[in-house]
C-alpha cells in the first residue's frame, strides 16, 4: 500500500497534462484582390517586410491545369491564387508566417498600379487544443485599380 502512495504523485507527472494533437495549423496571411486582376499582360506583386517575396505572371496563363506552373519562383511560403479558367490572380496567400507589416507594390508591364504598407490584424486561436500554442491568420482585402 505505501508504495501506491508513494507512486501517486509521480503518475501525475506522466498520466496527466495537457490534451494537444498534432495538426499542422501554420500561421496564414491572405491577400484577396477585389475585383480579381484580369488585364491581359505581365503582372509582378512584391512583398517586402519581415520577408521578401517576388510573384510574376503573364495573363492569361497559358495552361492553368498545369500544376507545375510556379509564378512565385520557387518562394515556399507564397501562393499566387489564380482563377480557375486561368484569366485572372485573386489574391496571394502567405503560410507559416504572420507579419506586423508588410509592403505590397503591384506593377503592369514594369509600372507600378498600386503600393502599400498593410498592418493585418489577426485572429488567434490554438486549433491544437487550448495552451498548445497560438495560430495567428487574417485575410485582406485589396483593390487594385486598372492600369
Amino acid at each position: 500500500m505505501w508504495k501506491l502512495i508513494l507512486l501517486a504523485p509521480l503518475a501525475g507527472l506522466f498520466g496527466c497534462g495537457l490534451e494537444c494533437n498534432l495538426m499542422y495549423a501554420p500561421d496564414h496571411l491572405g491577400i484577396a484582390f477585389d475585383p480579381e486582376i484580369t488585364a491581359e499582360g505581365t503582372w509582378t506583386f512584391e512583398l517586402s517586410g519581415d520577408f521578401d517575396a517576388l510573384c510574376e505572371v503573364d495573363l492569361p496563363v497559358p495552361d492553368p491545369s498545369n500544376m507545375e506552373y510556379t509564378p512565385c519562383g520557387g518562394v515556399d511560403l507564397v501562393d499566387l491564387g489564380l482563377s480557375g479558367d486561368g484569366v485572372g490572380v485573386t489574391g496571394l496567400s502567405i503560410m507559416d508566417e504572420a507579419p506586423a507589416s508588410v509592403t505590397l507594390t503591384v506593377s503592369f508591364d514594369g509600372s507600378v498600379v498600386y503600393e502599400d504598407t498593410l498592418t493585418p490584424a489577426y485572429d488567434v486561436d490554438e486549433p491544437n487544443g487550448t495552451g498548445c500554442g497560438e495560430r495567428y491568420g487574417t485575410e485582406v482585402t485589396v483593390v487594385v485599380p486598372d492600369p
